[in-house]
């Protein structure tokens, strides 16, 4: 069965980007069975489990089952189940004396809510075609590894194609695997009104400047929905250059759509 996956293989890397084969694919190992009808391979978290298992389960056994001549099935095992997993430690000192309101952890979804997110856009939720697989691949491939691959990430498509819906669900699966994350997500027109507030009253505050640079450039990903609306605005476009100069020597993850 190993020389069939090795087949399965050349065949998807000549079918998918690869952008996409290589950092899905390979991390991925051949692990022998004692069923002769399964194609057994480890991956290195759920996470990955789960995207081979959405994206490629069905094209991986209808080619096994071409070369062998007889149904195969596959099987997933994951090295680490709990990579990504959240490991909370005591805080040291006076941290402790904080009343239990305030100690008692949040939901993902109360953090998500906080940082701009919308908790129904997930990648569960996002509905996979031809003409979205690619982009959707991309998606999960930041979500994974923030900051890594594909930064920044550049959504373009026409109204109603789910590209702030992948946007979202990029950003909820990063704050499910790091809660801690300092994460923003917000439109276009939002980011305007708040460079604009610069200079109310008709003159800059370095205070509000300061307050804003402080926001911005300490974040870890940074998500902005509909950044057409920046056309022709080449304070704000300039602002977002300074703010993209901050982020990205540091491998923090900007994300846009358009």
């Amino acid at each position: 069965m190993r020389e069939v996956w090795k087949s399965v293989l050349a065949f998807l890397k000549n079918t998918i980007p690869e952008e996409v084969f290589v950092p899905w694919f390979g991390k991925v190992e051949f692990t022998e069975d004692s069923e002769p009808d399964i194609i057994n391979i480890s991956v290195p978290s759920v996470p990955h489990s789960k995207f081979i298992k959405a994206q490629y389960e069905k094209d991986i056994e209808e080619k096994a089952s071409e070369i062998c001549g007889r149904e195969i099935k596959l099987k997933i095992t994951v090295k680490d189940p709990n990579k990504g997993a959240m490991i909370s430690e005591p805080l040291p000192g006076p941290a402790n004396t904080l009343p239990e309101e305030e100690k008692a952890p949040k939901s993902i979804d109360e953090i998500a809510t906080k940082c701009g997110l919308h908790s129904g856009l997930t990648f569960d939720t996002f509905v996979i075609g031809n003409a979205n697989r690619v982009a959707r691949s991309s998606a999960m491939l930041v979500a994974e590894f923030p900051g890594e691959r594909c930064n920044p990430l550049f959504i373009y498509g026409g109204v109603g194609l789910g590209k702030t819906h992948l946007m979202h669900a990029v950003g909820r699966k990063i704050l499910e695997d790091n809660p801690n994350t300092n994460l923003l997500c917000i439109s276009a027109n939002r980011f305007i009104n708040e460079v604009v507030s610069l200079s109310a009253g008709g003159r800059y505050s370095d205070e509000k400047i300061q307050k804003f640079d402080n926001k911005y450039r300490n974040l870890d990903a940074l998500l902005i929905d509909d950044v057409q609306f920046l056309c022709k605005r080449g304070g704000t476009q300039q602002r977002l250059f300074n703010i993209f100069e901050a982020l990205l020597p540091k491998n923090k993850q900007i994300i846009l759509t358009c």
